[in-house]
């Protein structure tokens, strides 16, 4: 798995991951990757994650996806996936991950969610 930040400006962060997110990946550690890439203040902001080359989740993946989102709630942050590649998609809807963590269809969805939540 590769986390790369495609851009960070008006409290938006655009991330986007490539590959696998699996145990050989997905630590505890690797939270530590938002914030030297983006910054501390990371989890303030909205981040967009673009998953539309991310070529498969196993359950670590989806625990760390969780464990990432939590952090932003609790630091009064929002993450939103959008971009899901078919196969990632069919994972984290068939598990109704839907249900817990943000995700749309597209990066223009994702960035309307980001614009309410500056204009509140």
């Amino acid at each position: 798995m590769e986390l790369h930040c495609l851009s960070s400006e008006d409290n938006t962060a655009m991330l986007a991951i490539c590959g696998q997110i699996n145990q050989t990946f997905v630590h505890p550690e690797r939270t530590t990757e938002f914030e030297e890439l983006v910054g501390p203040e990371v989890w303030r902001s909205t981040t967009l994650i673009d998953l539309s080359d991310a070529t498969f989740v196993d359950s670590c993946g989806i625990g760390w996806l969780i464990s990432i989102h939590r952090r932003f709630q609790r630091e009064g942050g929002r993450l939103v996936l959008h971009s899901l590649s078919p196969v990632v998609h069919r994972i984290l809807t068939m598990i109704k991950l839907d249900n817990v963590v943000s995700i749309v269809h597209s990066e223009d969805d994702a960035r309307r969610i980001a614009q309410e939540v500056q204009h509140g």
